[in-house]
């Protein structure tokens, strides 16, 4: 009896030395399996997942677009995924914003820029926290006044990307959600979601007309609650035994996440199906980012799994900046393709959240977070110059009209590299 059971744990031990310290799985195409038969929403999750799959979009293509005279805006840019966006698109040619919490970081991601990615536009910066109204406002504001009240022509922002986020690891092992300080909201709903949907709400009339909108989600966007989504404050800040917490999944962050897709598939809808613009979401998959550390060391894994876990991410994850590619396909995929409405998994494959299809839940969110931030809505106070009276775009969405102000543009000498999450130690990008 004695020596089955060795013989057991041996085997056992080889198994799990073959699943996770060779690519013996991957070339077998086990995880491709696994993500077509028993893990659908896994798809591209990671590079085993996606062996043997062309991928939908690759890096040769985006660096034959030129992006010359372009103008992006990237929340969370200072490192990660949001990094990795705003350095690809300098590389070619479009002007970055980089939108950050720290300004410090921000200034050090943007030097980094200037020194290595020989970008032909302008690399500038701005200061932003999504976990306040009042400071995404005021980046708001900062934008009006820096951007298209001083500078002619105005600069009309060609490619948003919506990308700051927050995982908070102290709440993993709590029944009751952590909130903003100064609002009050569920902080990963705030700083994932609702400001950023504050933030297109006040810079809409500054969008082109063939602008495009891409918010980072992921797909912890089909760990939710079982409601999928709270439309009413109530339900987002329940403290029920066990509600806000289940299995060890962050059922908050993936609120925060699966609201995004379905905002997009609203907005979508209320631009209406002849639009020239574009709003869609997309995962990066698991990307070997700083995140990942922090969450390793947070203690909510035990040492051991911590330990193979970081061992394997390396050969495991995507890597830097590939968490990124799927994302700029949704800034360069030609028009005609009619993508709108969609969300995406790496390699730039379409993925479906059936939760995200509900129309009605679409329209309360809707309702929901626009008297959440009704507050901040007014219309934001455009300088003109003395010799003209020129207002900005009408919106398509019912407009009422965001963080500190904005900082510098073009070069400077600034040195550093680039700094952590864009919004606080215990925060991620995917």
């Amino acid at each position: 009896m004695l020596m089955t059971g060795a013989l057991v744990a041996g085997l056992i031990s080889v198994v799990l030395g073959i699943v996770l310290f060779t690519t013996i799985p991957r070339h077998l195409g086990v995880w491709r399996f696994v993500q077509n038969n028993l893990w659908t929403e896994g798809i591209g999750w990671a590079p085993s997942f996606h062996h043997g799959i062309p991928w939908g979009y690759t890096w040769e293509e985006f660096h034959q677009q030129d992006l010359t005279g372009k103008t992006a805006l990237v929340t969370g840019a200072n490192s990660g995924i949001g990094f990795d966006l705003s350095f690809s698109l300098a590389q070619v040619g479009a002007s970055v914003i980089l939108a950050c919490r720290d300004p410090q970081k921000c200034s050090n991601a943007k030097s980094k820029i200037l020194s290595e990615a020989n970008p032909k536009g302008t690399i500038s910066t701005m200061t932003i926290d999504t976990a306040s109204f009042a400071s995404t406002r005021a980046m708001a504001q900062a934008y009006a006044h820096e951007y298209y009240g001083k500078q002619q022509p105005h600069t009309t922002i060609d490619l948003l990307f919506l990308n700051a986020g927050v995982m908070r690891l102290t709440d993993w092992n709590r029944d009751c959600p952590s909130k903003t300080d100064e609002d009050q909201i569920e902080v990963h709903f705030q700083v994932n979601y609702l400001s950023h949907y504050l933030l297109y709400r006040l810079l809409e009339p500054f969008l082109s007309e063939d602008a495009r909108i891409i918010p980072t989600s992921s797909g912890s966007s089909f760990q939710s609650f079982s409601y999928t989504v709270a439309t009413d404050l109530e339900t987002l800040h329940r403290c029920d035994n066990g509600h806000f917490n289940l299995g060890g999944a962050n059922l908050a962050y993936g609120q925060s996440k699966v609201a995004l897709i379905l905002w997009v598939k609203k907005l979508a809808r209320m631009l209406g199906p002849d639009s020239t613009r574009r709003v869609n979401a997309f995962h990066p998959g698991l990307v070997n980012t700083p995140i990942v550390e922090k969450i390793l060391a947070s203690g909510n894994l035990p040492a051991f799994a911590a330990n193979v876990f970081r061992e394997r991410m390396s050969s495991t994850a995507w890597q830097s900046p590939d968490g990124a590619l799927t994302g700029l396909y949704l800034a360069c995929v030609p028009a005609e393709k009619g993508i709108r409405g969609r969300y995406f998994h790496p390699m730039a494959q379409e993925v479906v959240n059936p939760a995200s299809l509900d129309e009605k839940l679409q329209d309360d969110l809707w309702a929901f977070s626009q008297d959440l931030v009704k507050d901040y809505l007014a219309p934001i106070e455009i300088p003109v110059a003395e010799e003209e009276e020129e207002e900005p775009t009408t919106s398509t969405t019912e407009m009422e009209n965001g963080v500190d102000t904005a900082e510098t543009t073009g070069t400077d000498d600034d040195n550093g590299e680039t700094g952590e999450d864009e919004q606080e130690v215990d925060e991620e990008q995917s």
